[in-house]
């Protein structure tokens, strides 16, 4: 016997398969994300369960630098400064916008004042509709979820905004940051 399909039923067939390979696309990235948090410890609101889980990232070597950058951006948003410090190389560097600037090395203690005079520095940028727009540095980084054009990758060393890192043995680090003159001023000051 043949079966021959009448042209409605076939494109409501073809409908219908598609719908169940997306639902089995779906429940095996939904199955390998719960494996995922299952190795990395819950991602819920608990400030027991992200304590800990944040502890265990705090001594990881980052080898690739989204990842990297993933914690980093959150400790800088979270102005969380232990995480921060622990992704920091010391000394850590700055200069003015240009290379024939004089280096200057800032220790642990006196990071946080450079590093939060560098965050609160204004910056002009462009928004996703090319529209001029006025931000700092913090706004950078806030809004620079996944590095894309603010960001710079060659082997081993990185560019966001006016941040470099560098990776080294012990994975990626924060090495350097320019700094504009009016926000040296300010730093020499404190």
């Amino acid at each position: 016997m043949l079966l021959v399909m009448s042209p409605k039923i076939l494109p409501i067939k073809n409908l219908l398969l598609l719908i169940l390979a997306f639902s089995f696309a779906c429940s095996r990235n939904e199955n390998s994300h719960e494996k995922s948090v299952k190795e990395r410890g819950s991602t819920t609101n608990d400030s027991a369960s992200n304590h800990s889980a944040k502890n265990d990232n705090l001594d990881r070597v980052y080898y690739q630098f989204p990842e990297f950058w993933k914690d980093f951006r959150t400790a800088v948003i979270n102005k969380d400064y232990s995480t921060i410090y622990k992704l920091t190389q010391f000394p850590f560097e700055t200069r003015g916008p240009m290379d024939s600037d004089p280096l200057v090395k800032y220790d642990k203690a006196e990071f946080p004042k450079v590093f939060q005079t560098f965050l609160d520095e204004p910056v002009s940028d462009i928004d996703s509709t090319g529209k001029d727009i006025k931000t700092t540095q913090l706004g950078i980084i806030r809004h620079t979820i996944v590095p894309g054009r603010h960001y710079t990758l060659n082997g081993d060393w990185a560019r966001v905004g006016n941040l470099e890192f560098n990776k080294g043995s012990n994975g990626w680090r924060l090495t350097f940051a320019y700094l504009e003159y009016p926000t040296i001023e300010i730093i020499n000051k404190r």
